[in-house]
């Protein structure tokens, strides 16, 4: 009888460490699905954080050409600039040689007018 009464107490601890041990594989089962999900959580933040850098490198890609074409019009606009004032130049030298012109016809008016009243 004895030996009916160990084989019994040695089932119901048995028993007990099954109970425990069955806890800690729910526990454990708990913690990994968890673990699962926070892993999905940071590889979708991941994804996006990808997405975001591929975003901002395209419009860095973009100012940079942009600022390329914009530095191309300037330099476009300063040589229409240089060249406006070239002609500008030109044509303000061009008024005074037709003024300069235009006196000395009026000179020589002048002078034929006053040699016809004298001969």
């Amino acid at each position: 009888m004895s030996e009916l009464l160990s084989a019994a107490t040695a089932v119901e601890e048995l028993e007990r460490t099954l109970a425990v041990c069955e806890e800690a594989r729910a526990a454990l089962a708990r913690a990994l699905e968890r673990a699962l999900t926070e892993l999905e959580k940071a590889r979708e933040d991941a994804s996006a954080l990808k997405r975001r850098e591929d975003e901002l490198s395209r419009l860095g890609s973009d100012n940079v050409r942009l600022l390329g074409e914009l530095e191309r019009s300037a330099h476009g606009r300063r040589e229409f600039e240089a060249e406006r004032a070239k002609l500008l130049a030109e044509a303000a030298r061009a008024m005074e040689t037709a003024e300069q012109v235009r006196r000395e016809g009026i000179e020589a008016l002048e002078e034929a007018r006053d040699l016809r009243k004298k001969g």
